[in-house]
């Protein structure tokens, strides 16, 4: 069994601002440990693939930033899209390279962004993931234990169990209000939705064929050498694996991740991940807090963020840019950086 790692890269982060930026997104940046998320992300799954069997999928214009960070993978693994059309098409032209370069073999399909501990476990998963997808001819999703009520992630109902640790999946509910949310952690049938898609070039190429038709065949030519992908791709859809394929499939299994898994999507995760004072302030850099508690603050080693009677609120102190919000907020990052687009003349240094 031939295993094939897609790492996908082509996300800003924009909810991570001002820390991320557009050219330099979220997982290039080291948030959570001492090496850029992206990095991490290459070290948890390279002893199931090895190193030159990991491809990186990323935006044109990250594309060389991307050569720049990570000199040890093969430059042609590096592959960047002429534009971005979400995971629907990156993923079905992962699975025509891989055939063209490398034969038929099974895929690990992995967002470059999410913070994972406990690597062993994470490869455990995702090598009984692996098994399931190859002996069973399918798309094999990896759902995690939930431990609150997140409405801000999609959701698995799991199905009857084919198999120890392998289960069908019943349905994929998209983020639910918190009411079903609550509902949904109370019992045992419903995990997060990871993002991580594991499965035969061939079982992918299939599925796309059957719910992306434009895709597979804009891409059939591409590698027959009739058109080129720079002419194709801004003529596919702009759709994730998820809605154009996993959602309709009747091809779909699971596994369950027991790892700790945070996908990092705002500045509210950094509470789930630094650590806390005992006035529950979750700090990263060098501050100074007086009567002020719960509190995420994002700072600088050389430079001193004082706060005195707050509470509830996300500081982001960057050397250009500083960031005050309420912590209920943090989903509302884009209105700042819709705002600066439109002053784009004024503020384009700061995107």
């Amino acid at each position: 069994m031939r295993v094939c790692s897609v790492i996908i890269a082509g996300g800003i982060g924009e909810r991570l601002w001002p820390l991320s930026r557009q050219n330099l997104p979220k997982q290039m940046l080291c948030l959570c440990e001492k090496e850029p998320l992206i990095e991490a992300a290459i070290k948890r799954i390279e002893p199931l693939s090895g190193r030159d069997k990991i491809l990186i999928f990323t935006s044109h214009s990250l594309k060389p930033h991307l050569e720049r960070a990570l000199p040890y993978l093969p430059r042609e693994n590096i592959i960047g899209e002429p534009c971005r059309r979400n995971t629907g098409p990156a993923v079905g032209l992962a699975a025509y390279w891989i055939e063209k370069n490398f034969g038929e073999g099974v895929m690990a399909i992995l967002p470059s962004d999410h913070f994972i501990k406990e690597a062993d476990k994470f490869r455990k998963v995702i090598e009984r993931g692996l098994h399931a997808a190859w002996e069973n001819d399918a798309l094999v999703t990896v759902g995690i234990t939930p431990d609150r009520p997140e409405t801000g992630y999609g959701y698995i109902e799991r199905g009857e169990e084919v198999k120890e640790g392998v289960w069908k999946v019943a349905r994929f509910i998209e983020k639910p209000p918190l009411k079903k949310a609550k509902e949904f952690v109370a019992s045992s049938s419903f995990l997060w939705n990871s993002g991580m898609l594991l499965g035969k070039t061939s079982t992918i190429l299939r599925n796309i064929k059957l719910y992306l038709p434009t895709v597979f065949q804009g891409l059939e030519e591409v590698f027959q050498g009739k058109i080129s992908l720079q002419e194709v791709y801004p003529t596919f859809p702009d759709i994730s694996i998820d809605y154009g394929v996993l959602e309709k499939s009747k091809d779909v299994l699971m596994v369950e991740g027991n790892f700790f898994w945070d996908d990092v999507g705002n500045w509210s995760a950094m509470e789930r991940i630094l650590p806390k004072d005992k006035e529950g302030n979750a700090k990263q850099g060098l501050s100074l807090n007086l009567d002020s508690h719960d509190l995420i603050i994002w700072g600088q080693k050389d430079k001193l963020v004082a706060t005195l009677g707050v509470k509830d609120l996300i500081i982001v102190d960057t050397p250009d840019a500083l960031l005050v919000m309420e912590k209920s907020l943090a989903q509302e990052v884009k209105k700042i950086l819709a705002r600066l687009r439109e002053k784009k003349e004024k503020f384009e240094k700061y995107l």
